[in-house]
């Protein structure tokens, strides 16, 4: 049995949603912004996994294998034409590889 917490800041500019497994660990979370950002969350053994940032612009950051706060094996970068761009998070810092090819 899961459930829900619907959280709506004081000034109406952030609304969080956190799903919570039947032992109440977080399994995910979801925070949309007023201006239009989105950053999404899911979590395995109590512990970060994945994180998505939609910005109004509709760009898209998503971290896989995350190992802590600072630090992802898989970074990309979407944007909004679908051209993407991949790499890591190191110490807080993300670094994207831009690679030059001809698609046949």
């Amino acid at each position: 049995k899961s459930k829900v917490k619907l959280t709506v800041s004081d000034d109406l500019n952030t609304v969080k949603l956190e799903t919570f497994d039947a032992s109440n660990q977080k399994i995910s979370s979801k925070v949309t912004k007023k201006h239009g950002s989105i950053t999404e969350e899911t979590y395995k053994a109590k512990k970060l996994d994945s994180k998505k940032l939609t910005r109004s612009n509709d760009t898209t950051l998503e971290y896989s294998e995350i190992t802590n706060e600072e630090n992802a094996t898989k970074a990309v970068e979407t944007l909004k034409n679908g051209i993407k761009f991949e790499g890591s998070l190191v110490g807080g810092k993300t670094t994207l590889k831009i690679t030059e090819g001809t698609v046949t």
